[in-house]
């Protein structure tokens, strides 16, 4: 039984993915189900949702495909610098930010570009959306930090920080978030108060942390371990070890509902991909695989089964190109188009797909200034 997707960016600008399957006896095991050279350059960022897989390169290409009928989808050159970070809500739009500064906001419908988040003068770091799909965080080598309201796609506040931040990211709740700075996690409130820092080997960079729950987080790097650090305890509480060089990214996966903690993913620069059942606190992982590659990134997600109607419609549209002429085969082989003005009525279509307004306990953080 397939229990979600793996999905591997890596330096040789490959994109390698596996599924996460598990045995009758309960035994978990990866099974690589593709490896696509699909860019130009190193692929900086991948983001995946339940339906989407999206690609981020250094060549200046987010590229798209849908993970449900396994095929790529087309090519976005939006932007004009190479990028650096991409997120997804849920299968409805996608964020991606490059080394200008710039932030676009993709819609999955047709892949245009339907917003552009102006704020960073460098290059942006990292973007999260919060969960309610509402407001986004950026942070840039500027050591700025925005909170973008993405129905007006405005930022709604920014604060300059001390402190280059390299890295955000959203608790499950959306009640807190996490900056990482080189070995430094600090923990904040959603109106922005500092409630924990958590600093780890000062000469160890941090390069990757995530939320586990509201009240956990787990973070690793140059220091070859994973740290699982308790904000209600303000102390480590269990580490994970038996790496042999630095933890490049961290992903998680919910399991059922009866489990204190999700699926741990990890990916280091031995080459390895490793699954970790935190609800078993075990000392070596559940699954593990091998990277033909470089890793820089990871993302997983339970992918969609494909409806009756879309399977039919896979069929029928097989049939038609088919039974196309080499000349109309041409015109098929389009990509998503770039983003072009729009007309007053399609300004008006793109209004009534945008999130609406941002839920009440948000709205005291729309409006700092």
């Amino acid at each position: 039984m397939e229990l979600f997707q793996v999905v591997v960016g890596t330096y040789e600008k490959v994109l390698f993915g596996w599924s996460a399957v598990q045995e009758d006896d309960g035994a978990i095991f990866f099974e690589r189900t593709f490896a696509h050279s699909s860019h130009t350059g190193c692929i900086k960022s991948v983001a995946l949702s339940n339906q989407f897989l999206a690609s981020a390169s250094s060549d200046e290409t987010v590229k798209s495909y849908d993970m449900i009928k396994k095929r790529e989808i087309g090519t976005m050159m939006t932007h004009k610098t190479g990028l650096t970070c991409a997120h997804f809500f849920e299968s409805s739009h996608l964020l991606s930010g490059d080394e200008s500064g710039k932030i676009c906001v993709f819609r999955s419908k047709d892949w245009e570009c339907v917003k552009v988040l102006k704020g960073h003068k460098l290059v942006v770091n990292s973007v999260a959306i919060h969960p309610s799909g509402k407001l986004a965080l950026s942070v840039g080598q500027d050591r700025m930090l925005h909170l973008w309201d993405l129905a007006k796609g405005l930022s709604a506040f920014s604060s300059k920080m001390a402190f280059e931040p390299e890295l955000v990211k959203w608790s499950p709740s959306g009640d807190k978030y996490l900056l990482v700075s080189h070995h430094a996690v600090r923990v904040y409130s959603l109106e922005g108060a500092l409630l924990e820092t958590i600093e780890g080997n000062m000469y160890k960079h941090i390069l990757a942390a995530i939320f586990l729950t509201d009240k956990i987080i787990a973070y690793g790097g140059e220091d070859k371990e994973i740290n699982i650090v308790s904000l209600k305890k303000g102390k480590s509480i269990h580490t994970l070890r038996g790496f042999d060089n630095r933890i490049k990214d961290l992903a998680v996966i919910p399991k059922s509902s009866g489990s204190r903690y999700p699926y741990l993913i990890s990916i280091s620069s031995d080459y390895r991909l490793k699954l970790w059942d935190l609800n078993l606190t075990a000392e070596a992982p559940v699954a593990d695989a091998e990277i033909k590659a470089r890793p820089v990134c990871v993302a997983a997600s339970v992918i969609a089964a494909p409806t009756a109607q879309e399977a039919n419609s896979d069929e029928e549209e097989s049939e038609e190109v088919k039974q196309k002429e080499p000349k109309e085969k041409k015109t098929e082989k389009k990509v998503a188009p770039a983003p072009v003005p729009a007309t007053k009525k399609r300004k008006r279509k793109q209004r009534k797909s945008d999130p609406g307004p941002a839920p009440k306990k948000l709205k005291s953080i729309l409006k700092k200034k």
